[in-house]
């Protein structure tokens, strides 16, 4: 061993003297072998400095107080003597004196200097556990990292003792014997709980202690099973694992079992995975210990009252529309606090949330005192649960001369759809301080849907590129963060500065008009020549004049009443983009429920048939043109004498059918059907989608649902996922709709249905029918 970061490959074996605690009694208690290279490594250490929270689900998070490069001697120093170099230290007064200990000029490794950053851990319940500080050493030279807790910090206090878990990541590169292996080690005193007990064998397989028992429960809370049981396999010494300090809440201090099985495989785990062009930091424009507080703070204010009553009033679900606009609230509540700091404000922001949906952000911002309103083209059953003192306006949003907003501070666009792209453009026009917030989700462009146009990134991140673009056009500095949001759309831009000042925005607004005329025009879709092109452009047309507001779509674009409300500023109302078609105000239907009851039969039982035909029952099997025949039988009202005639014998299986693409299913129907279902926004794909009784879609082929078979699988990962979850299985909407419908292979299908009376959802018979609750 050349020094204290070299490998030691007998798990257990301890080693103390090291040069930054030479007091402490260092124990390894697992490693792993690994193909990262040394590079690979530090990118792994990494995602645990700066983002604890992805495995520790405990923690919401942690705050980085200091980063510095300086000496091994200084490093020493300060941990031999925390309580002169840290106790009673805010974060201002530790920030300047580590700045006093930083290297001159030095912003990367030199020789033998290391990299120290003081980080705290911020647990996601502050009623259970405090913050505790960190500090985290990365030994370049000697490819070791430490983490070293100083104690609870609050208010400027820090605990003067090392009374928390230290431990160490060591990579080493030994190709004659071990290979290239990642270690864990525990730092502790001397005579502490973390020496030797007679009994152990210090033995430490590569597996490293990353194996449960039956008995566990898998998730990633650090504050699982204390200690390891006699049948316990020793991967993980009972030098660190036997017994834990009593500091150790499982919180923002690790259990020993912990740290080998879960977090020494997640570094590993990390380190061989590309690092990619950089890691993005969670919310980097506000503090997360503020936003932590705060947002437990609304969620006790908002959230509890709102997830009871949610229920009553909408279908969606609770649990993440309520506590994902309480989380948006909380940061844009902080990113407002800022500003008012930064810019010397004394009166809160006003804001108008284009779009607003459910209204719930408006009301939670409005309640925490800044005055602002929610636009929206339809109203939603939400509204009338805020009151009176929640805006909420039910007017459609067509960018304009008169939509406009010059009395406002910010815009807001939480997944604002059709709307997102313009807000940055309404933003530049309003006024020279106007600001705005995107959340963009669906892509779309000024004049439809957005077209991806580099293939090398997700479709997802060239729209986040382009609405960036477009606010850099509109003049703004666009900063783009990502949310801590329960969706996989999360990032959002911030326009909070310009970079012109106000006596070129004639140059800026003829720029935007430059950059929203270059933009390409929504194409139409270039399906076969057929009667698909004839019937969609009618429907088209058909839809127009039932859903949209005035006499055509058109005449509602040019309409000035219908706009005259939503702006407060601007002269005129001069159409920005005559392209730009709104929201229809009544959402159109588009499940194929408007459709009569006979026809929608004959097209099941037509389908049905075909695939029956199509399966392999005997000699039976018929081409695609000979069951588009029969299923003019079925059109000319033989179906159920098809079907007694092709009933199988008592012995013989069941006939699942075989599969039909979507083209040979349309080419069973003739022109006026088509166009009756066409009319109806879905079309017979939809149609056989809802009927998932019978059918079962994937991709472009249909087939007959078995039912036999589906259900047992069904079975085994309800139990299954229940078991896992401890969760007793609730009612499922189908077991409430029990024998509510006629069950189709009862009725029509040769050999009836392949399950018995009793275990059917659906009723064989007019008998067994039950009325809906």
């Amino acid at each position: 061993m050349t020094g204290c970061g070299a490998d030691m490959t007998g798990c257990g074996a301890d080693m103390t003297g090291c040069e930054l605690l030479p007091e402490a009694v260092i124990t390894r208690v697992g490693f792993l072998p690994t193909a990262a290279e040394l590079a690979g490594f530090w990118s792994g250490v990494a995602v645990w400095v700066d983002k604890p929270h992805v495995v520790n689900r405990r923690l919401t998070g942690a705050k980085e107080v200091a980063r510095i490069w300086t000496s091994r001697a200084v490093i020493s120093s300060m941990l031999q003597n925390t309580r002169v170099f840290f106790a009673g230290k805010s974060e201002e007064s530790l920030q300047k004196k580590l700045e006093e200990l930083k290297m001159d000029g030095r912003n990367e490794a030199e020789g033998d200097d290391l990299e120290m950053i003081v980080r705290d851990l911020l647990p996601r319940q502050l009623e259970r556990a405090k913050v505790v500080r960190e500090i985290i050493v990365l030994d370049h030279p000697r490819t070791t990292a430490w983490f070293i807790p100083l104690g609870t910090s609050g208010h400027g206090d820090t605990e003067s003792e090392l009374s928390y878990k230290s431990y160490r990541f060591v990579y080493a590169e030994d190709i004659s014997r071990t290979g290239k292996t990642i270690a864990l080690d525990i730092l502790s005193r001397p005579g502490s709980a973390a020496s030797h007990s007679p009994e152990d064998d210090g033995n430490c397989s590569p597996g490293g202690a990353a194996a449960h028992s039956p008995e566990d429960d898998g998730n990633s809370s650090p504050g699982g099973a204390a200690a390891h049981s006699s049948e316990d396999d020793g991967n993980c010494s009972p030098g660190g694992a036997a017994a834990h300090s009593p500091e150790d809440d499982g919180i923002c201090s690790p259990t020993t079992k912990w740290l080998c099985d879960h977090l020494l495989p997640k570094v590993a785990k990390w380190s061989e995975q590309s690092a990619g062009p950089g890691r993005r930091r969670v919310q980097a424009l506000v503090p997360l210990d503020r936003y932590n507080v705060l947002y437990q703070q609304l969620k006790r204010r908002h959230g509890r009252r709102m997830v009871q009553i949610w229920p009553d009033v909408t279908n969606t679900d609770p649990e993440k529309f309520v506590y994902e606009d309480i989380a948006i609230a909380t940061y844009l509540l902080l990113l407002w606090e800022e500003e008012r700091g930064r810019l010397g404000l004394e009166e809160k922001q006003s804001f108008v949330d284009l779009g607003c949906g459910n209204g719930l952000l408006v009301h939670i911002l409005a309640q925490e005192g800044h005055p602002g309103k929610g636009i929206d083209v339809r109203k939603r059953t939400t509204w009338d649960i805020y009151g009176q003192d929640t805006v909420l306006q039910e007017e459609p949003i067509t960018p304009s001369d008169s939509c406009l907003f010059s009395d406002y501070d910010w815009l807001i666009g939480n997944h604002s759809d059709e709307l997102t792209p313009w807000i940055p453009v309404i933003a530049a026009r309003s006024s020279h301080s106007c600001r705005y917030f995107v959340l963009p989700c669906c892509p779309y462009d000024f004049h439809g849907r957005f077209a991806r146009t580099n293939t090398a990134d997700s479709h997802y991140r060239n729209y986040l590129d382009y609405v960036s673009s477009v606010g850099r056009a509109c003049g703004f500095n666009v900063e783009e963060d990502s949310l801590r949001i329960p969706s996989t759309r999360r990032i959002c831009h911030v326009g909070r500065t310009r970079i012109y000042p106000e006596e070129e925005t004639d140059k800026i607004d003829q720029q935007i008009r430059d950059f929203i005329s270059s933009r390409p025009r929504e194409q139409p879709k270039n399906p076969p020549k057929s009667q698909t092109e004839v019937i969609a452009t009618e429907c088209l047309q058909q839809r127009r004049n039932v859903f949209s507001d005035g006499p055509s779509a058109d005449s509602k674009l040019t309409t000035d009443q219908s706009r005259s409300k939503v702006g407060t500023a601007g002269s005129g109302s001069a159409l920005w983009d005559a392209g730009f078609q709104p929201r229809a105000r009544v959402e159109a239907v588009r499940n194929c429920n408007r459709l009569e009851e006979a026809l929608k039969e004959r097209i099941v039982n037509t389908v049905g048939l075909a695939l029956l035909n199509q399966g392999n029952h005997g000699n039976n099997k018929q081409t695609s043109k000979q069951a588009t025949v029969a299923c003019q039988n079925v059109n000319d009202g033989a179906f159920e004498d098809h079907m007694e005639h092709a009933a199988a014998p008592g012995n013989r299986s069941w006939n699942k059918g075989g599969s039909l693409q979507m083209s040979e299913v349309v080419s069973m129907f003739e022109k006026e059907t088509l166009q009756k279902l066409k009319c109806e926004c879905g079309g017979l794909k939809t149609l056989l989608k809802n009927k998932n009784q019978v059918f079962i879609l994937r991709g472009d082929s249909v087939r007959l649902r078995d039912w036999s078979l589906e259900e047992a699988e069904a079975g085994k990962t309800a139990i299954s996922t229940n078991k896992k979850r401890g969760k007793k299985k609730k009612k499922t909407d189908r077991e409430l709709r029990v024998k509510t419908s006629l069950c189709w292979f009862y009725l029509h299908h040769p050999d009836g249905c392949p399950k018995p009376a009793d275990n059917c959802y659906y009723a064989h018979g007019p008998a067994e029918l039950r009325h809906k609750p």
